[in-house]
């Protein structure tokens, strides 16, 4: 269980409100009966980053060895997801990027016994320390405690420490610079998952820096200027011009 979070007084960003989710109806896979699909996340090419699905073990074994085959001897690179008139292409050339856990569902359930297969991508849990980037997926979490979340973990990846008090005025003044949430992207989650992609620029240790030295962020929470947002977010459209245009650096969401 997670720990309670604070209540901060402050509307969330943007990034943080939790987008429209899809009915909870699962979704069938075409090329394979007999399994289903809750939530499916993508990245901008449309490769698959995670899959949570259900079905026998005989259908999940067969769904799984189609990737490893070639697809001229009857292997697949992709699947497709449809409810109704709905069709969403997934591709997955590289099965190996991905990790799979599985688990069991009680024999007495209404469906008999049924498996429930993920497949992440390891950003998904562990953070790409080296380019300072990490994927963060959401389920059923309120805007305030995703936030929250999503601040440590940029403290975590920060190469410089990170005071507390100054979570409101880098994330307000950066947070559209650092991350872009998934639903924004040309592949949009499927289903009940959500997510951001978060990644910290080449300069942002500069912009922590300069807004410092110009008296932005403070030691003291007290000290904090009331314009420490603006004058935190000058220093960063100085170091990262892009985001003056409002085209965010370094956010992308394709997978590494």
């Amino acid at each position: 269980m997670n720990p309670p979070v604070p209540a901060t007084g402050v509307e969330p960003p943007d990034w943080a409100v939790a987008a429209p989710m899809g009915a909870t109806t699962l979704y069938a896979v075409r090329e394979c009966s007999d399994v289903f699909v809750d939530a499916a996340l993508r990245d901008s090419a449309g490769e698959l980053m995670f899959l949570s699905m259900y079905g026998r073990d005989t259908a999940m074994l067969h769904f799984l060895a189609s990737f490893t085959l070639p697809v001229g001897n009857g292997g697949r690179n992709g699947f497709t997801l449809v409810r109704g008139a709905e069709r969403h292409p997934i591709g997955l050339a590289d099965p190996a990027r991905l990790d799979k856990l599985t688990g069991r569902l009680p024999r007495e359930n209404l469906f008999g016994n049924l498996t429930h297969l993920w497949l992440y991508h390891r950003e998904g849990i562990q953070p790409d320390r080296s380019n300072r980037s990490a994927l963060l997926l959401r389920f059923e979490e309120s805007d305030e405690a995703f936030a929250m979340r999503t601040w440590l973990l940029v403290r975590d990846l920060s190469p410089v420490p990170l005071l507390e008090h100054w979570r409101e005025p880098l994330m307000q003044a950066t947070g559209e610079l650092l991350i872009t949430p998934l639903s924004a992207g040309s592949a949009p989650p499927i289903g009940v998952v959500d997510g951001v992609r978060l990644r910290l620029p080449d300069a942002f240790e500069q912009i922590v820096s300069a807004a410092v030295a110009e008296g932005a962020l403070t030691l003291e929470a007290g000290d904090l200027p009331a314009d420490c947002v603006a004058r935190v977010r000058s220093a960063a459209a100085r170091l990262c011009p892009a985001t003056v245009a409002g085209e965010p650096t370094g956010a992308g969401v394709d997978s590494p």
